[in-house]
């Protein structure tokens, strides 16, 4: 939450319309063209920055300078000034007179030069405080550009570097997603395969049920007809000797049927156990389908939870530039 306030902070500080960024927990996003701007920005303010710190500099060794030539200048006019009167005092009668009586005046000179030389001292004790204040002003004010210098570099590092980070996991991610839904497609057409082997399965056990109803029916008739010849037996055997080359043709095609019948019954059950094998299959086809299909799903989830995680974590990291 503190990063958060502290990201709405800068933002409100660069003035920016709130359509050209969005806050995350702890960073910020910008849209395309603001990082540039802000770039632009940050180096206007840098070139500002250095170029008053360079006045500074400039101004304190121009008054440096000045200061020399100054003190140069009253030293030069000193210097004249003393030659002059010397010229005009050097002949005269008291002068001479004051040169001969000047070395028993040396205790008031000692005290004299003692209290010029004091006040000159404090004079110079003022001018290196001064100095020295104003250089260390110099130093802190260039040290302090030289850490938001230094902090703004470090600042757009780790926002290009992040940047590149996020642009290949948003790579990866939509790869993995491909990839996914090739799986899926893949899968799916597996199903319609299992689908229409299921389809001709039933079909071949539609098929097979209706000859075993043909020969069911077949069988029935031929139960039914002997039947009829048993009951009609002693009608028979009054025409016994009419049938006589009749019958045996009669139970040759009886026990045809019987071995049709049989052939078929054997059919009907080879059908039946394929028919199981084959729903059998399908149903661990359909499992293994089923399954795969909700591992990928599950994995597809994982995917994108993953790269929402890492892309909420993203946005989560403070700092001043960012593309959208």
């Amino acid at each position: 939450m503190d990063g958060r306030k502290a990201c709405l902070r800068m933002v409100e500080a660069l003035e920016l319309d709130g359509e050209l960024y969005r806050v995350g927990t702890s960073k910020i996003f910008f849209k395309a063209g603001v990082l540039a701007e802000l770039e632009e920005r940050r180096d206007a303010l840098l070139y500002d920055v250095f170029s008053k710190l360079q006045a500074v500099a400039r101004k304190f060794s121009a008054r440096r300078q000045m200061k020399k030539i100054l003190n140069r200048a009253v030293a030069i006019r000193t210097v004249q000034r003393n030659a002059r009167l010397y010229g005009e005092l050097r002949d005269w009668p008291w002068w001479q007179l004051y040169t001969k009586v000047r070395p028993l005046l040396a205790a008031t000179r000692n005290d004299e030069e003692l209290r010029r030389k004091e006040v000159e001292l404090q004079l110079i004790k003022e001018r290196a405080e001064r100095d020295q204040r104003e250089r260390e002003n110099l130093q802190n004010m260039k040290m302090t550009l030289e850490a938001e210098k230094q902090k703004i570099v470090q600042e757009l590092e780790a926002e290009r570097a992040l940047a590149s980070d996020k642009d290949t996991l948003l790579e990866r991610s939509k790869q993995r997603e491909v990839e996914l839904e090739e799986e899926i497609v893949a899968l799916h057409g597996d199903l319609d395969v299992l689908d229409s082997q299921l389809d001709r399965a039933l079909k071949l056990q539609k098929e097979s049920d209706e000859k075993h109803e043909q020969l069911r029916q077949a069988f029935d008739e031929a139960a039914e007809h002997l039947v009829r010849l048993e009951n009609e037996q002693i009608t028979w055997k009054k025409k016994e000797a009419e049938f006589a080359d009749l019958l045996p043709t009669m139970e040759r095609s009886i026990l045809q049927l019987q071995e049709d019948r049989d052939a078929l019954q054997k059919v009907n059950e080879d059908v039946t156990t394929l028919l199981s094998q084959r729903e059998e299959d399908l149903a661990r086809l359909k499992e293994r389908a089923e399954s795969s299909t909700n591992e990928l799903q599950v994995k597809l989830a994982a995917e994108l939870r993953t790269t929402l995680n890492n892309l909420k974590e993203v946005q989560g990291t403070p700092r001043t530039n960012l593309p959208s």
